[in-house]
């Protein structure tokens, strides 16, 4: 029995996700940079409208941040997690909570991985991603290929996240809804096209500069989520890390090697509550709750301890 850290990705921000570190003198240093290196306060609410709250180079800096320092005042309270692992922007976070790289570098990197993103993005048309699901991945490959559209991300085997060309989703989208109206589809509320060709200029520039840090020791593996490989060396995972930018992330398969390397009890990490529910859906064997399910530490810590020794 062992304890499974994942990090979230985009999509769930809100302008007081950090209201639960409001009270934690330890983490004031570091929120300050925060706010200065972003030209905003994010206590106790974040200055940002909902439109540059979910930008890019906003988003992937407080996400990154937020995730970090809630594992801070966790990790000497908990056991050693058997792994690490993130979806999407949450892959960084997962490096930087194993002990790869501090604070400022985590947010050097964020905001780098941002502005390259955005910048490969602006080389094509409008892009975005769509969810579906209630749909076997297996249907949707064809249709995909016909509309110009690429597999983002596996969630499930009848959950997954479409990419591409704004103008493809929305055609891919109709045909979906016109041929299986039992599936759902949700548009998410990020700019562009994550996990697809459309930005592999940013992942071949995001290993450049990953290539240039000075990376530290991992106190506990990473679950590549492109490949599934675990990674036991950061430097040896600098290649998928920044290929996930453009290439399809399998997150079922790496909750699923999470659990075969001894997880039984998933600690969701960063904003929101999306991807507990996500492996809630997966039917294995685990204990999954989010930080962000709880009034305080001490309720995380609790429950985490009560359920590893169960």
């Amino acid at each position: 029995m062992g304890l499974g850290i994942i990090c979230t990705g985009q999509g769930n921000q809100n302008g007081g996700m950090f209201s639960g570190l409001a009270n934690y003198s330890q983490l004031d240093a570091q929120l300050n940079v925060l706010s200065k290196r972003l030209g905003c306060e994010i206590l106790p609410q974040i200055a940002l409208g909902n439109e540059c709250l979910f930008g890019n180079q906003y988003a992937q800096p407080l996400i990154a941040s937020l995730t970090f320092l809630q594992w801070q005042l966790l990790k000497d309270e908990l056991e050693l997690p058997v792994a690490f692992a993130g979806y999407s922007l949450g892959e960084l976070s997962a490096y930087a909570c194993s002990g790869a790289c501090d604070f400022m570098t985590l947010l050097d990197l964020a905001q780098t991985r941002a502005n390259l993103m955005n910048k490969a993005a602006q080389q094509s048309a409008e892009s975005g991603l769509l969810a579906v699901s209630g749909l076997p991945q297996r249907v949707l490959t064809n249709l995909i290929q016909e509309h110009g559209c690429y597999l983002a991300i596996v969630n499930a085997p009848d959950s997954c996240v479409l990419g591409g060309i704004k103008i493809n989703l929305q055609h891919l989208g109709s045909k979906i809804m016109q041929s299986y109206p039992m599936a759902k589809l949700t548009e998410l509320k990020v700019e562009l096209a994550s996990h697809t060709p459309v930005l592999s200029a940013a992942s071949v520039e995001f290993e450049e500069y990953l290539a240039q840090q000075m990376w530290q020791p991992l106190s506990a593996p990473i679950i590549a989520s492109i490949d599934n490989q675990v990674i036991y060396a950061a430097k040896d995972g600098l290649g998928s890390l920044s290929r996930q930018i453009s290439e399809t992330i399998y997150f079922s398969r790496t909750i699923q090697i999470m659990y075969e390397l001894g997880a039984s009890v998933i600690l969701e990490l960063g904003s929101g509550k999306s991807l507990s529910a996500i492996v809630n859906n997966l039917q294995l064997p685990l204990k999954v709750r989010s930080f962000n399910d709880f009034n305080n530490v001490t309720g995380v810590i609790q429950w985490v301890q009560k359920n590893l020794r169960t």
